[in-house]
Parts: C-alpha cells; structure tokens; sequence
C-alpha cells in the first residue's frame, strides 16, 4: 500500500512521547487509514520507572526510547484496498500460494489432464502452486472460489487444452482471460511477468490523482467533498 508519511501533531501524538511519526494511506473511497505508528518516547518513561543502564565511564544513564506499532489493521487495510465485488484480491508478492491450477475433468481422460496438471506444478514450484482436483465441485464453482480467495493466476487446462497445446491463464486483480502456449520455458516467462504486474503501481497513481495542494482553507474543506488527500504545510516547531 502507497503510504503518505508525517508528523503527528501534538495533540494526536502519543501521551508522554516527544514525537510521533505516522505512515497513512489513502484507501480508494477517500479515507485515510492510519497504517502504523512511530513514537520517541525520549527519556521521559526512562526516567519515570527508573530505568537506567551504565555507560562506558560506569555512569548511570537514562536510556533514550521508542514504541512502535505495525499491527493487523495493515492485513485489514490490504483487505480494503485491493478487494472488488468478487472478493479479495492478494497482491502476489503477499499471497504464497500464487497460482492455482484447476483441471477440467472429463470422464475417461481424468488421468492425461491430471498427469499434464502435475507436470506443470512441478515445472512451477517456486509459485507454490495448488492443484485443485476435487471432483465434486463443478470448474465455475471452483474459479468463483479461488476468485473470492484472492488467489494471483489461476491457470485452466482441459482435454482441449492439451490437444491444442494451451492453458487458460486468468489474472485475478484485472479479471484478465489469455490463452499461453503449453510451453514450460514461455509458460514460465509469462507468468513472471504477470505476477509482476504491480496492483501497487495503481494505487500510487490513484493517490497521487487525488491529491490536492493546499494553500487556503477553503481548498481543505472543497479536498474533503472530493474525498481527496490534502497536502499542506506543516510547521515542525515545538508546536508540532
């Protein structure tokens, strides 16, 4: 998640720290989510339990602090940010199990599509890839699922398939359908470069779209009906 990265101000800081540093991304309907936390606690809470270390002239010191926190409001955030109506969508550098590979069963050629579908997952290791081969889920029923689950690619391979010498690859975040050439090399080349196809870089365009300069207060409140991020000055004196 493209985060915008600041001070806290002296009211919203925490209690007692000298300083706090914030990191807050910009979720797509406007609102600002406060991704994580950073406080310099200085030696106020050093001095206030009695905590204290010698120093290398055998003094006694009060040690300088921080606190921070990174918590599973993120996982909540990345949830936010990179779902659509047909559910989660996981950014591949997060997910790892990044492809599933779901083959078409049809009776009396099971075994070829099977033996084909294991070839490609061995060939496809470093994807951590899931077989799903369950036979009493209908193909639709089980690309919903793997849709709902956020799973990366989602690769497709029935009789057909193998006859041609293709698989359907399908793209969760851009709902993107392409038939690839049933070649380990090639097949392997192209799922690189799909699984690098940043969702992040979109995000950063989305924010940077919806950020508004801020040199008068009335832009403040026009950034607020847009469900913009505003961008201000910020004085960095003691009255932070």
């Amino acid at each position: 998640m493209p985060v915008e990265k600041g001070y806290k101000s002296a009211k919203e800081k925490f209690a007692g720290a000298d300083y706090s540093t914030t990191v807050e991304p910009l979720a797509p309907d406007g609102k600002v989510i406060q991704g994580g936390t950073s406080h310099h606690l200085g030696q106020n809470f050093s001095k206030a339990f009695d905590i204290t270390f010698l120093d290398k002239n055998q003094k006694k010191q009060y040690p300088y602090q921080n606190s921070w926190g990174l918590s599973t409001r993120t996982i909540a955030g990345m949830i936010l940010f990179h779902s659509d109506n047909k559910g989660l969508v996981l950014p591949p550098r997060v997910a790892y199990n990044k492809i599933v590979i779901v083959p078409l069963l049809f009776k009396g050629k099971e075994e070829k599509v099977l033996k084909v579908a294991n070839e490609i997952a061995a060939e496809l290791s470093e994807f951590n890839p899931i077989i799903d081969d369950d036979t009493k889920m209908s193909p639709g029923f089980k690309f919903n699922k793997w849709e709902m689950q956020g799973m990366p690619l989602r690769l497709e391979i029935g009789p057909r398939d193998i006859e041609n010498g293709e698989v359907t690859l399908a793209i969760r975040d851009s709902a993107e359908k392409k038939s690839l050439k049933l070649n380990d090399k090639i097949l392997k080349r192209l799922l690189l470069r799909n699984l690098k196809l940043c969702i992040r870089g979109c995000l950063i365009m989305l924010r940077k779209c919806r950020m508004i300069l801020l040199l008068k207060l009335v832009i403040l409140r026009i950034s607020r009906s847009l469900l913009s991020l505003a961008r201000g000055v910020w004085c960095l004196g003691q009255s932070r």
